[in-house]
């Protein structure tokens, strides 16, 4: 889910042409945080793509929403994330953070379900 959406939906393809298409997005719901302030939230997990200041934007986002897990990805590092099969990410909990080194999406992805799992059982 992204975090704007088009103002206005066309029916039809904008043609060539209009002169000028100007663009007006407005804010999607923040479905996370919803979730999180729920009388019955579930563990909750977000992901967040950062170009600077990666832990610092991390560590805000997971307290602001009130995550309980938080994956975070250097989206500026060109090759990685959406340029690449490969990731590298750094997940960060209650005061703790683990770097997952580069590897397969599927690979970071399975460390991550495991990561989730370890935290959902010591909550138990």
């Amino acid at each position: 889910m992204a975090d704007y959406r088009p103002a206005k939906v066309e029916k039809h393809k904008i043609k060539k042409e209009s002169q000028e298409v100007i663009l007006q997005l407005v804010r999607t719901p923040d479905i996370v945080s919803a979730v999180t302030a729920s009388e019955h939230r579930p563990y909750t997990v977000g992901f967040a793509a950062e170009t600077n200041d990666v832990i610092a934007y991390a560590k805000d986002k997971m307290q602001r929403k009130g995550l309980d897990m938080i994956v975070v990805n250097d989206v500026s590092d060109q090759s990685i994330g959406f340029n690449s099969d490969d990731n590298a990410v750094t997940v960060l909990w209650r005061n703790r953070e683990q770097i997952l080194e580069r590897a397969s999406k599927s690979s970071i992805a399975r460390q991550i379900v495991n990561l989730i799992a370890q935290q959902i059982q010591r909550a138990d």
